[in-house]
């Protein structure tokens, strides 16, 4: 999720030089999942029904499995819109998730 700087509460009240950033901090993480987990499609979407501060989620989406660790992901919504489904991590396994993008998104410019 890419998180506005300020606050905030419509896209359309986005200044140009945040799109500008915006803009680049998406293809910076896009590019980072896509070398870290190779998925087959990569999802935006603004979705602040219940958080209305300006945010973008940056969804990586797989038309088959993914082994991460021990762990097995599964799109069961693939080629459709996502479900309410959720793969929750025990919190080693999301700082170690963390990590490795974090580590990726240093490689990127």
């Amino acid at each position: 999720m890419i998180v506005l700087r300020r606050a905030c509460t419509d896209v359309v009240d986005v200044q140009d030089h945040e799109w500008a950033n915006l803009e680049h901090e998406f293809r910076r993480l896009a590019g980072a999942l896509t070398t870290l987990f190779h998925p087959d499609q990569v999802n935006d979407a603004f979705l602040m029904n219940v958080d209305a501060q300006v945010h973008l989620h940056v969804l990586p989406r797989y038309a088959t499995a993914r082994h991460w660790r021990d762990l097995v992901f599964e799109d069961v919504h693939w080629g459709s819109a996502f479900g309410r489904e959720r793969q929750v991590l025990d919190s080693d396994a999301l700082a170690a998730l963390a990590g490795q993008i974090r580590k990726e998104l240093r490689t990127v410019p």
